[in-house]
């Protein structure tokens, strides 16, 4: 399990599904019934996140909703319903804010303010901005004002905002690739999506831009 955690760290999750194979196996030799409930548990956790990242949506919701039955530590409740409403990204965006609101109003009850200001300034103005719902949304984040302004089709905004970064993570190289129609860019981001962060669910958002703009 340590070395699951590692490679998350390092956003390694390809390497994942060789060590969740070994507990899976190893799981069976453990006798006492709360550890073994325990330990399955955390293995559900990361086989959600596991196959989020691989952009395998069916299997991380899954084990998602199962996490969702079976967990009663309300922290935990709400990075679940946090990951549930990302991945939800380009399919819904009505399931999408149901699961963020939920993890909101869950942070809000158990007064996390760590997790309030991350679906506040992250999570729900990613959501709102990729589907262009922009009313009411606002964030103290700079890179996600960027993206607003992209949805608002505000795109010198966007390119002023994000040129006054040092350096580019992969998602605001695909909001500057996008603002500027730039498919060098959007290229560079999907790789590094892929390269950097073994993340293949959220490279479909610098490989779509570039459909778009090929087709």
């Amino acid at each position: 399990m340590l070395h699951i955690y590692c490679y998350f760290d390092l956003h390694q999750y390809g390497k994942i599904g060789t060590f969740n194979e070994r507990v899976k196996d190893h799981l069976q030799f453990v006798n006492d019934p709360l550890l073994s409930q325990l330990l399955e548990t955390r293995l559900d956790e990361t086989l959600f996140i596991y196959h989020w990242k691989r952009n395998e949506m069916l299997l991380s919701r899954k084990y998602g909703y199962q996490l969702l039955r079976k967990t009663y530590n309300l922290r935990k409740v709400v990075d679940i319903h946090n990951i549930l409403a990302q991945g939800y990204l380009f399919e819904s965006y009505e399931q999408a804010m149901h699961h963020a609101q939920a993890a909101l109003d869950i942070a809000t009850e158990i007064d996390s303010e760590r997790a309030i200001y991350g679906l506040r300034n992250y999570t729900i103005p990613f959501l709102s901005a990729h589907h262009a719902k922009t009313k009411g949304i606002t964030t103290e984040d700079q890179a996600e004002k960027a993206h607003l302004a992209l949805a608002n089709g505000d795109f010198e905004m966007c390119v002023q905002i994000l040129e006054a970064f040092d350096k580019f993570t992969p998602f605001q190289q695909y909001y500057l690739g996008k603002a500027t129609r730039d498919k060098q860019l959007l290229r560079k981001s999907y790789r590094r999506f892929i390269e950097e962060r073994d993340d293949y669910f959220y490279a479909m958002l610098p490989l779509q831009a570039l459909n778009q703009l090929d087709s």
